[in-house]
């Protein structure tokens, strides 16, 4: 009589890596199928703001404290000019130039009593070419709020979300392209008549959020205000 055949034996179970995290990533990065296009999954990106401060004074009594502007930038937007504009701000170079510095300027009326502008000692904020963020302008290229249109470039100004809207700002083209002027606007007071002229061929690297009530002092000021001081947060 035959004996029995040995029952076969169960093959090893196969490893799973259903709940690994290479087997995750693996999924994530696996194109998806959305109607008739295909897609690849893709994470949103932060925004991403670097807070600075500009001390400035009004002259008069020696010991009046100086009072303070913050600036929230956007380096997500515009990486290079930002940089430019923080190192002019701290004064960081100004060991290899003297002129590589905004302590000492002073602060203009532009556009009636809505904007001031600083003009800078000279130095370039953007780099060693005259402009260096071309990627930046046609990525963020915006339609001035108000009468006439016009272009500018960088953080969104939207008065309906932030009818105080008030920015910071450099030129890409016209009087002080190329160089360290920049200007602080409040675009949300002035008429419309007015945005597009002083919005129109601006970058606009960020928002005051401290300050507004300094720029009100500026305009009935005596002496021109100065810049003595300044840094990152």
């Amino acid at each position: 009589m035959l004996a029995a055949a040995p029952p076969l034996a169960a093959p090893p179970p196969r490893p799973s890596i259903v709940g690994s995290a290479e087997a995750r990533e693996a999924r994530r990065a696996r194109p998806r199928r959305r109607g008739a296009r295909l897609v690849r999954a893709s994470s949103s990106s932060a925004t991403t703001t670097q807070e600075v401060y500009l001390d400035v004074s009004f002259g008069g009594a020696d010991d009046a404290p100086p009072r303070r502007f913050v600036f929230a930038l956007r380096p997500d937007l515009a990486p290079r000019t930002c940089a430019g504009f923080v190192a002019l701000l701290t004064g960081s170079n100004a060991g290899v130039d003297p002129s590589l510095t905004y302590r000492g300027c002073a602060f203009e009326p532009f556009g009636g009593k809505y904007a001031h502008v600083v003009r800078g000692l000279g130095a370039t904020i953007h780099g060693s070419k005259k402009f260096v963020e071309r990627d930046a302008m046609s990525r963020t290229r915006r339609s001035t709020p108000g009468a006439g249109g016009g272009v500018y470039y960088g953080e969104e100004v939207d008065l309906d979300l932030d009818p105080d809207a008030t920015v910071v700002c450099v030129p890409v083209a016209g009087p002080g392209y190329g160089g360290s002027r920049f200007a602080i606007v409040r675009v949300g007071d002035s008429p419309a008549s007015l945005r597009q002229r002083i919005l129109t061929n601006q970058l606009v690297l960020g928002r005051v959020t401290r300050g507004r009530d300094i720029l009100f002092d500026m305009i009935q000021a005596e002496r021109p205000v100065e810049i003595v001081g300044g840094g990152v947060l």
